[in-house]
């Protein structure tokens, strides 16, 4: 029977249709010739009506998919739900059960196995209604069908139309109960959402795909029948004078008159036959119409030869006459492995995990061929893998005009902005920033005037920096503005990324800027976005903080500071700080004087954020991503944004309501948490509220009409706050919805996802664009050690690892590069006079001074080390008499207050009576006096002026604290 697609793609009511994913497993095909070939596995998907489908209609399709030798039969299998195992459809009957479990999904996955009866007593050719079936092995482990069973059917991360899961659904997942660290900024505020689209049940409909092209949305319809099959048969394009190959790289079949596509394939079965096997080739002659090869080993006579047939092109093994005769080579370094076998074998594993490495896919390859493989090799071999998945890393930069015309052409009115370096006659590649139109417009339309600049590293050939600016929608969903590569995090490349932003969304009312502790970000902010709110990640602060100043009082009262949103309270806690050390608070006035404490938030961004979490999710969300070049960087961020829009397009399509539901879900759960509390009317919208029940009893006055709370969470955050919401629920009739701000309505959800992105194709259907001249890759600086791919931890990160100076036993730095000086290492003569200047023991003197004008003062400096050299070195000679030596000694500070004796000069200087007098430098050398360690005096800062700030501005801590 024939059924109708729907109009929509995403059809939420219950019908007859139903989806089956047939997976055919692969299996040996017998034919009766007695020649063996391997059929592999693939997937057939039918739409089809529960009502019309039977075991016949079944058998009947699958007999035209599918070639099956005679003594072999066909099994279908299906995952029951009620018995929590696989079953085997053997009736007509079991149908009606397998539709009504899966009624609700309309989706459903069987699998086909082909089982060889040549050795059973019962043989049934094609499982014709036949009652008994040897049924086939199937280990515990396997995963049989991919597909939808009893889960909805939800749009994959990977951009696919629908989620997989394994047949198997009685294995439950156990959840960790491992010991995790407290995490003082993981608070529920805090959070960006990711991934959370997926919590809402999007179905899509198979029978109707989705294409979406520039702006519109093409819906491509399919008229099958019972089963997707079509009656006609296919026109073969075969030449009927040609060979028929079937050939399987992984286990190939090595013998006399084994046929091959071409000679390549037919060495590369060579190679995978020697590796799996354990042998090695020698004497290798080959060309590109024949391979001669032969064991190396000395006793074997194993030897191969193969060449091209009549056609041209199809390879065949002719001679062979001798088995292997030899031990095994899998106990050594396996040298047959090449960098080109280990690209084949890990090509398609590599596209689907792109974060392992080098030593992750060795580990591959040893295990699954029990070889011995050298890390270099496979690293090589990695490389090669990955140049033929995404190109070489010199390619990718001319490809980024390219790009970018596509982009242009699809998606009028995006900002992308490339600019090149001119060295010499050659042209290299500088710096990029993208802006996509709906996402420029998104942002301006349905988000709040909150922005998070942030950037991460680049591990791939390139190590530059990736800059990003994000934002959140009304169900504090990650959001995306724009993004950058450039070299590194300098002034000028942070100004010109914020001059690009500031071209793609102006200056909104009440912007807010966040950003961590990035080089250069803050200057080139209040440079190009002078008016806007700066705000700085606390979490970053308090790490910086922590590593100059520990004790109790500073963790008890600081982060408390910054979150609470009244006045007096951030003053409680930082007069506590002020009173344990006043210089906590001169730190954070210079060094950390932008806004992170929330009673300074401004009330028109409508965010509450402490911290930059939104650019902390999104270096997480692409840190796959950036090992690869640039060009593929950019185009997949783009499938991540094309992803995210379309999901959540159709998730805004489906609410009704006027406030996100997920908002009113959480005011609604946050009501619950009244408890005793007492409310004063003083006019119709505004009362005093009291809660009773909490710790301290507080008063708060909140009025309705103007939306305020003395506790300021309203404002700022422009949803009710506790004592507003214990005002507006013992109003009759009253609503919470009423009172949420319009930027976590639905329609502002929806202006957000309005635009589309475009689709684009493989790169080698892009725009060609001629610039006249070759882009070549950007000019780096050399490094000497190996790149860094994992990030340093922060101070507060769980797994840090910190390092305790051994000299003055202070955490956070090494005995190399501590101030402290080290007493044992200070040389001291004893004939010093006390009066005399000695030079510092950490600066070197063993240079020549530059300055001809510095008369005794530099003779007698060298005229010490050389004594002190000589006293070190020279040896004492036998049966000599002893002279007198300056007695020079390494010693500590403690040793020296013992006795003196005044330095004897050499005759040269004993005879010149006057002495040049010494001139001034301006040298940065100091000298200290003798016992004296060298410690660096900074001056005071300088107090900045206590002026009265507006509204929203950042505050000087003395402001604050009273001068």
């Amino acid at each position: 029977m024939m059924t109708s697609a729907p109009d929509c793609p995403y059809q939420l009511e219950l019908t007859n249709t139903f989806s089956l994913d047939i997976v055919v497993q692969g299996f040996v095909l017998k034919e009766p010739t007695g020649r063996k070939s391997y059929v592999k596995g693939k997937t057939i998907r039918w739409n089809v009506n529960s009502d019309n489908f039977t075991m016949d209609v079944l058998i009947d399709g699958l007999s035209s998919e599918l070639r099956v030798g005679r003594d072999q039969s066909i099994t279908v299998w299906y995952f029951n739900m009620i018995m929590a195992q696989d079953v085997k459809l053997t009736q007509s009957d079991d149908f009606h059960l397998m539709f009504d479990m899966y009624r609700v999904e309309r989706r459903l996955a069987l699998v086909v196995v082909v089982v060889d009866n040549s050795c059973s007593e019962t043989l049934d050719p094609m499982l014709d209604n036949a009652d008994y079936v040897p049924e086939p092995t199937i280990p515990d482990n396997d995963v049989l069908l991919v597909g939808l069973q009893g889960c909805p059917l939800t749009p994959s991360k990977n951009g696919a139309s629908y989620s997989t899961s394994p047949l198997k659904q009685s294995a439950q997942v156990v959840p960790s109960t491992s010991t995790i660290e407290t995490d003082p900024f993981d608070i529920v505020e805090e959070y960006v959402g990711v991934d959370d689209e997926y919590m809402h049940d999007v179905h899509v409909d198979v029978s109707a795909t989705c294409v979406e092209k520039g702006g519109d949305v093409q819906v491509e319809k399919d008229d099958g029948d019972v089963f997707a099959h079509h009656e006609e048969e296919e026109v073969a394009d075969i030449d009927p004078a040609g060979y028929s190959v079937v050939h399987d790289p992984e286990n190939p079949d090595i013998r006399v008159g084994a046929l091959f596509p071409d000679i390549v394939a037919c060495r590369k079965a060579i190679r995978q036959r020697a590796i799996i096997v354990g042998f090695k080739l020698a004497k290798i002659k080959m060309d590109t119409t024949r391979f001669i090869a032969q064991c190396a080993h000395e006793t074997c006579k194993w030897r191969i030869h193969a060449s091209v047939l009549q056609d041209g092109k199809t390879a065949m093994i002719k001679t062979l006459p001798f088995e292997h005769n030899c031990p095994t080579q899998k106990l050594s370094n396996c040298t047959m492995a090449s960098r080109g076998w280990i690209a084949d074998r890990i090509g398609d594993w590599v596209k689907k995990n792109p974060s392992v490495g080098a030593k992750d896919a060795r580990a591959k390859l040893q295990d699954e061929y029990n070889i011995k493989l050298e890390y270099n090799k496979t690293w090589y071999g990695m490389k090669v893998a990955l140049d033929q998945m995404h190109g070489s890393y010199e390619d990718s930069f001319p490809l980024l005009f390219n790009w970018k015309a596509e982009v242009e052409q699809k998606s009028p009115g995006s900002i992308i902005e490339i600019e090149l370096l001119k060295n010499g006659n050659k042209y290299h590649f500088n710096r990029m920033f993208v802006a996509f139109k709906p996402c420029i417009d998104g942002f301006l339309a349905g988000c709040r005037p909150y922005v998070g600049v942030d950037s991460t590293s680049l591990y791939g050939k390139f190590k530059g920096q990736l800059a990003s600016a994000t934002a959140v929608d009304g169900h504090n969903w990650l959001y995306y503005v724009a993004f950058a590569v450039f070299d590194s995090e300098t002034n000028d490349n942070w100004e010109w990324f914020m001059k690009q932003l500031h071209r793609a969304i102006g200056s909104p009312p009440g912007l807010v800027i966040s950003s961590d502790a990035c080089k250069g970000l803050e200057t080139a902010i209040n440079l190009v976005f002078p008016d806007c709110e700066n705000r700085e990640c606390m979490r970053h602060l308090y790490a910086n903080f922590m590593k100059k100043f520990h004790g109790k009082v500073y963790t008890d009262n600081l982060y408390p500071a910054a979150r609470t949103f009244s006045e007096r309270k951030f003053m409680y806690h930082m007069n506590l700080i002020k009173e344990a050390n006043p210089s906590a608070i001169e730190y954070l006035d210079m060094h950390h004087h932008r806004l992170w404490y929330r009673c300074g938030f401004g009330e028109a961004s409508k965010v509450d954020y402490l911290t930059n979490n939104i650019s902390e999710s999104f270096n997480k969300q692409i840190k796959d991503f950036k090992g690869l070049n640039v060009c593929n960087l950019f185009d997949r961020i783009r499938e991540l944004i094309t992803e995210k829009f379309c999901v959540r397009r159709q998730i805004g399509e489906r609410l009704k309501s006027r406030i996100l539901p997920h908002v009113i879900k959480q005011l609604n759960a946050l009501s619950k948490t009244i408890g005793q509390n007492k409310i004063l009317w003083t006019t119709e919208h505004e009362a005093e509220v009291t809660l009773l029940d909490v710790k301290f009893v507080k008063r708060h006055i909140v009025n309705l009409q103007n939306r305020t709370c003395t506790c300021r969470v309203w404002q700022v955050s422009r949803k009710p706050c506790m004592h507003a919401l214990a005002f507006i629920c013992s109003i009759n009739g009253a609503e919470i919805q009423t009172y949420v701000d319009d930027y976590y309505s639905v329609e502002k959800f929806k202006a957000a996802y309005a635009g589309r992105i475009p689709s684009m194709t493989d790169k080698s259907q892009w725009i060609h664009v001629d610039l006249g001249f070759k882009v070549h890759p950007p000019l780096q600086k050399a490094v000497a050690s190996r790149p860094r791919v994992q990030r340093i931890r922060g101070w507060l990160e769980p797994g840090r690892k910190i390092v305790k100076c051994k000299r003055c036993k202070e955490p956070g730095h090494m005995e190399k590069t501590c101030k402290v000086p080290d007493p044992k290492y200070v040389a001291v003569d004893d004939d010093i006079p006390e009066d005399e200047d000695v030079p510092d023991p950490s600066i070197s003197t063993n240079k020549r001074k530059k300055d001809d004008d510095a008369g005794d003062a530099a003779d007698n400096e060298v005229l010490i080390n050389l004594i002190r050299k000589k006293a070190r070195t020279t040896p004492e000679k036998p049966n000599t008499a002893i002279k007198k030596k300056t007695n020079v000694k390494i010693a500590t500070t403690q040793e020296k207050t013992k006795n003196k004796a005044p330095l004897m000069k050499a005759p040269t200087q004993q005879k010149s009576k006057k002495k040049t007098p010494v001139k001034k430098t301006t040298s940065t050398t100091k000298k200290t006096k003798k016992n004296v360690p060298f410690a660096p005096v900074l001056p005071p800062p300088p107090s900045p002026p206590v002026l009265q700030p507006a509204s929203g501005a950042k505050r000087s801590l003395l402001y604050w604290l009273g001068g």
